[in-house]
């Protein structure tokens, strides 16, 4: 696909999905495929749909830089001139790069009408994408594989195909994502439509490494040493997939393989959790007047991999309003980021995670804006439930069937991004994480928990909350519990 296919097959075109690994350069291919097809069909507008607005801007600006850095090639075309005579000038192939209007965030328009316009998967954009009438390329939709109202845009762009003249059907789509998830709403389509096999639909499995001799439970490093095994792409390194394979075999089948893999062990069921993921949530940069937030802070940073992540959520509609993470941050910049967050948004709580070297990020944060705002937890905290002897729920478990009694409920509405999303996927039954070198340690979900923490929450006088363990999940038995506090630092 990366070659044959990437021009634009006029009436022999189909639409194009492709099962792919992690950095295969499939946004690469695919936007030079819908590049390719500027010049033949003008008056277009190119949808460019991606999980949220955000990550549609960001895959424009893609585009941009592949505009900005092109070697469009001289063709000689045949005119008439004035006195009747033919004569040959040079036109520049696909298009002249200097001619395209770059200025705008969202969109890119060319000099013959071709507007590529950005685009969240939301309801909207599938209900706009049904009034357009679009020939040749017809957009990108990458990562499909998390996105609630995948079917609905993917129909829109379907039923938005429009023919040539002579009623030829000169239309494809590009479709892109890695699978996660048997019940989400991509895979259940792709499922589906896969029993019928469609000929306007061409699949491509694009695993990192192809080998019939393969085998995912052996060394790649020794098994390199006789089968001629070739990353998909250059950039992919034998030895670094080997260490992704051993550091979690399941992750590494689905994020570089292809395959999907049953997820027993998957703690947020993801048909059960992405009915609170909101598309047309906005994502705010300053607060909202009249609003109260709470702010949740998982520490980490340097060279450990993990995400540094900030979350904020209004109190009472447990709206998430701003979502920030990064891999690389070091303490002294965490610190300045972190009483930036809180001078803005003048938050009623700041939950923090201070173990390791969120300790001394909580210290300095506690210096400046006093202990009753800064709430540390460092150390063994257990929730004991009402009616118990012995024992208790550990804070960290109880971070997580909060929030699952939470999306059970429908008592949280989550911002639409991929990466939180990913994230959720990661937990497993046991509230464990493994690590992964690109995502982390599920680090979003953390925060999220650490901000949705119920108010009064070490008060043991006062504190009756709702809990859901996960061998009470299928029937969400809600139980009364009470907070025991042992040697913590608050």
């Amino acid at each position: 696909w990366h070659s044959e296919d990437i021009a634009c097959k006029f009436k022999d075109a189909k639409d194009r999905l492709v099962k792919k690994s992690r950095n295969t350069s499939f946004t690469v291919s695919s936007s030079i495929s819908n590049l390719m097809a500027v010049p033949f069909f003008p008056d277009n507008i190119v949808p460019v749909v991606r999980l949220n607005m955000k990550r549609a801007v960001d895959l424009i600006s893609e585009i941009k830089q592949l505009i900005k850095h092109m070697r469009p090639i001289k063709i000689p075309m045949a005119y008439i001139d004035k006195d009747g005579v033919q004569k040959y000038k040079d036109i520049l192939f696909p298009f002249d790069p200097s001619e395209v209007n770059l200025e705008n965030k969202e969109s890119i328009f060319f000099p013959n009408g071709v507007e590529f316009r950005a685009m969240p998967a939301n309801a909207d954009s599938a209900e706009s994408i049904r009034g357009m009438r679009i020939m040749g390329s017809a957009g990108i939709i990458d990562e499909s594989n998390f996105m609630r109202y995948f079917k609905d845009i993917y129909i829109a762009l379907r039923d938005a195909a429009r023919g040539s003249k002579d009623g030829e059907r000169m239309f494809q789509m590009n479709i892109g994502t890695t699978r996660k998830g048997r019940l989400t709403n991509f895979n259940i389509w792709f499922e589906t439509i896969m029993k019928t096999k469609p000929d306007n639909l061409l699949v491509f499995d694009w695993p990192v490494l192809k080998h019939p001799l393969l085998d995912l439970n052996k060394s790649l490093i020794e098994q390199a040493k006789t089968l001629n095994l070739i990353p998909i792409v250059p950039w992919h390194d034998i030895k670094l997939l080997e260490q992704k394979r051993r550091e979690d075999l399941n992750t590494f089948k689905e994020e570089y393989m292809g395959e999907l893999v049953d997820a027993e062990e998957q703690f947020y069921k993801y048909d059960i959790f992405s009915k609170c993921i909101d598309e047309n949530l906005k994502s705010y940069d300053r607060p909202i007047q009249g609003e109260v937030y709470t702010i949740g802070i998982d520490p980490a940073g340097g060279e450990g991999g993990d995400f540094f992540t900030i979350s904020i959520f209004e109190k009472n509609k447990k709206e998430q309003r701003h979502l920030f993470y990064t891999k690389t941050i070091e303490l002294p910049i965490m610190e300045i980021k972190c009483k930036d967050y809180i001078k803005l948004w003048k938050p009623a709580r700041v939950v923090i995670d201070g173990n390791g070297l969120g300790y001394q990020l909580a210290q300095e944060l506690r210096r400046e804006f006093g202990v009753q705002l800064i709430k540390v937890i460092r150390g063994v905290f257990t929730i004991k439930t009402a009616g118990r002897v012995t024992g208790g729920i550990p804070i960290k478990e109880y971070l997580h069937t909060n929030q699952n009694k939470m999306f059970n409920y429908k008592e949280m509405t989550l911002l639409a991004d991929e990466v939180q999303i990913k994230h959720y996927m990661m937990w497993k039954n046991d509230y464990t994480c493994d690590h992964d070198s690109e995502l982390g340690h599920g680090d979003i979900v953390i925060a999220n928990g650490l901000a949705l923490l119920p108010d009064n929450f070490r008060h043991i006088d006062s504190n009756k909350l709702d809990i859901v363990r996960q061998k009470e999940i299928e029937d969400i038995k809600i139980k009364e519990v009470e907070l025991v506090e042992p040697d913590v630092e608050w």
